[in-house]
């Protein structure tokens, strides 16, 4: 982070020093809102949240050097008083980032967001110096945190911004002022809280009121609702496996769970590419990733050979081959659209194919309906056997079952465990995918734990 005053951090966040007026001109080294991450020199932001509330650990974090906080109430150290400190967080965050020369990429999406936003910086990293959000620190905390880790030396930085909420995309991309706008798809993702697949696309479009002036836009053209953001604007460029988008793949080579070789069509030329991880949505990543590369003002050779620098984050279709089965670990998170992506991903594997199924959270009044969608869409794509798990997957079950023989339901993860002996076999892929509040973990480490005596 580069420094900046105690007087500017007053005035960013429009509030009322409370201190000595001498602290005016020290100078600030960091930003936090985690005692475990705050060091000499530091500004401590206590955020009010569900379980804890920050103002509670202000002594702790002057213990680790902060010399300065931010507070809703009046406390016995040196502090910045503000109405709302998650607010004024990003206030700072917003006056921090527009000092900034970095070229900030914002990626948004019902889902691939993660996915994409390592991607892009795996291909930029190939010739710039890039900064990225840290896991999926998306929301109205995350990005600021992201925002007070670049500093004047960053050319890029990929920041991943999620909403399940209107009106939050709005907020954050304020602070952060994109100047390019990446949009990885429109789904069912958080429907409950947006209403329609119509609402998802207009919560994640706010962003676009905050890019920043010459700005770029890279939407999914192969998703029915995105591409009509290219009849309405005139600084959007499609992406997709469609040829009728302005960034294209042909030549489309499988090499199974290995990843796929394929042709990049742009503006009247094409280049050969390859990624290391299998399935369609990867490529139209690949595809948004290259744009956004030439966009930067990589070469188009240089752009290709940072995708093959790609590697997963844990937890999102990282494929794991342990002794006598092979993981297909994807359950950090699930909706309608990416259960269907990861089953699809799962057919590409050779032998047996096992898919472990569980709730997919957030989905309102219809969430029966999904996920009988999901068990029928599973028992007709070539999978092997169908294992279920969790109050919501009994409709994904019975949908299943209906179709499909080798189908099997546990309503508690435990009882699904002790069952794994006896349901997978030597040379299995199994996919674990379930939305992040099962804890579908436990189901993975015993899915490799087995793999040792089988």
């Amino acid at each position: 982070m580069d420094k900046f005053t105690v007087a500017e951090a007053v005035r960013a966040v429009n509030g009322t020093l409370c201190a000595n007026s001498d602290m005016n001109s020290e100078e600030i080294q960091s930003v936090s809102i985690d005692t475990r991450k705050t060091e000499t020199g530091a500004l401590f932001v206590p955020i009010i949240g569900g379980r804890f509330d920050g103002h509670s650990f202000i002594a702790q974090a002057f213990e680790k050097g902060a010399i300065l906080t931010l507070s809703q109430i009046a406390v016995d150290f040196p502090h910045i008083r503000v109405e709302n400190t998650e607010q004024a967080f990003l206030d700072l965050a917003e006056f921090y980032r527009l000092r900034l020369p970095t070229k900030l990429i914002a990626v948004t999406g019902r889902v691939g967001k993660t996915t994409t936003k390592e991607m892009i910086h795996a291909t930029l990293a190939k010739g710039l110096s890039v900064q990225k959000s840290a896991g999926n620190l998306n929301n109205q905390t995350g990005v600021p945190q992201t925002i007070f880790t670049i500093d004047s030396s960053h050319d890029a930085a990929v920041v991943e911004m999620g909403t399940n909420h209107f009106g939050e995309i709005a907020r954050i991309a304020k602070a952060g002022r994109p100047d390019i706008c990446v949009f990885t798809n429109i789904g069912d993702a958080h429907i409950e809280f947006l209403g329609s697949r119509k609402g998802v696309l207009k919560a994640k479009c706010e962003m676009l009121e905050f890019m920043r002036d010459g700005g770029s836009i890279f939407a999914n053209g192969d998703d029915e609702l995105l591409k009509t953001l290219k009849a309405e604007r005139n600084d959007v460029t499609t992406y997709g496996i469609d040829p009728s988008n302005d960034i294209y793949a042909s030549d489309i080579e499988s090499l199974g769970l290995d990843g796929a070789c394929f042709a990049i069509n742009y503006s009247g030329n094409a280049i050969e590419a390859r990624i290391t991880a299998p399935g369609r949505h990867m490529i139209q990543n690949a595809l948004a990733s290259f744009g956004v590369a030439l966009e930067m003002g990589l070469s188009p050779e240089t752009a290709v050979a940072g995708l093959l620098d790609y590697k997963p984050v844990f937890g999102r279709m990282c494929i794991e081959h342990c002794g006598a089965l092979t993981l297909l670990n994807d359950m950090y998170n699930a909706n309608p659209s990416s259960m269907k992506a990861s089953i699809d991903t799962l057919c590409y594997a050779s032998g047996r194919k096992v898919a472990i199924l569980g709730d997919m959270l957030e989905l309102g009044a219809d969430s029966p309906a999904y996920h009988a969608e999901i068990g029928a869409y599973a028992a007709r794509a070539g999978v092997d056997c169908i294992i279920a798990s969790g109050p919501e997957s009994s409709a994904l079950y019975a949908s299943a079952k209906s179709l499909h023989g080798d189908t099997h339901y546990f309503p508690a993860k435990d009882e699904l465990i002790k069952a794994l002996p006896l349901l997978l076999r030597r040379g299995d892929s199994i996919l674990v995918k379930a939305s992040r509040g099962l804890e579908f973990e436990r189901i993975a480490d015993a899915v490799k734990a087995l793999s040792s005596s089988l």
